[in-house]
């Protein structure tokens, strides 16, 4: 009795965090960061206390992605490293991979330092991870490195698409376009950017959306497009949660 007890508390955490992740992608105006990390912080307590490794990690993951959306990114560099040792203590080789890159490439570290650190975790994974390879483009965009970036982002894309993840391929197109920013090729930028946009768009995605799409209109912008980039930056603005820093930078 004790043991479904215990059981059916573990799933209803699990399935908290499912849909309060769901909210935080789709809905970002339905909660504050603040909400959803007090969440997360309240799961791991729990979750720990219920001997349910896997789902510590993935409230880490959440976690991270709450203190990241509001510009507190040592933090959630610190969260995602925390998930990704525990989902790697109980052989969660899908959930050790997730979030590689991305407190890196838009942490605090120095350029050079997250570049190490993207090489290490493409070595040391057993199979080539989308993200990280995308994050690796995006900081060799940074050093001015853009052939070996395209060359990451080139992986990233092809992988992903072998695994037929939609929301991974547009995560990953948003920052190729980033990076032909920094390449300045707006005519490539909005190549990429455009189909990610229209996929978040369809999903309904509205987080990552308000930054691709803010991004796409750079793009615009400095092709002279300024109507096009206006629309654009104004549909940023609207899926824009007050507090997503990321999206109002």
């Amino acid at each position: 009795r004790d043991a479904r007890r215990l059981g059916a508390e573990v799933a209803d955490w699990r399935i908290r965090l499912e849909q309060t992740d769901i909210q935080f992608w789709r809905i970002p105006e339905a909660a504050s960061t603040l909400e959803i990390e007090r969440f997360a912080i309240d799961a791991i307590a729990n979750l720990q206390r219920l001997g349910d490794l896997g789902g510590v990690a993935r409230a880490q993951r959440l976690l991270g992605d709450a203190l990241g959306r509001r510009g507190n990114l040592a933090e959630a560099v610190e969260a995602y490293e925390s998930g990704r040792r525990v989902a790697r203590e109980v052989g969660d080789e899908r959930e050790a991979t997730q979030r590689s890159n991305l407190g890196v490439a838009h942490g605090p570290l120095p350029v050079d330092r997250c570049i190490e650190i993207a090489r290490r975790n493409l070595a040391e994974a057993r199979r080539p991870v989308p993200e990280t390879l995308a994050g690796l483009g995006f900081l060799l965009a940074m050093t001015g490195s853009f052939d070996e970036s395209r060359k990451a982002f080139e992986d990233a894309v092809a992988r992903a698409s072998q695994l037929g993840i939609e929301w991974r391929l547009a995560s990953i197109n948003m920052h190729f376009g980033a990076a032909m920013l920094y390449a300045d090729d707006p005519a490539g930028a909005e190549a990429v950017l455009r189909p990610a946009v229209e996929a978040l768009q369809e999903m309904g995605e509205q987080s990552m959306f308000s930054t691709a799409v803010a991004l796409l209109g750079e793009a615009l912008y400095r092709l002279g497009r300024m109507d096009d980039a206006l629309a654009a930056a104004d549909a940023s603005a609207e899926a824009t949660a007050e507090d997503d820093v990321a999206s109002q930078m």
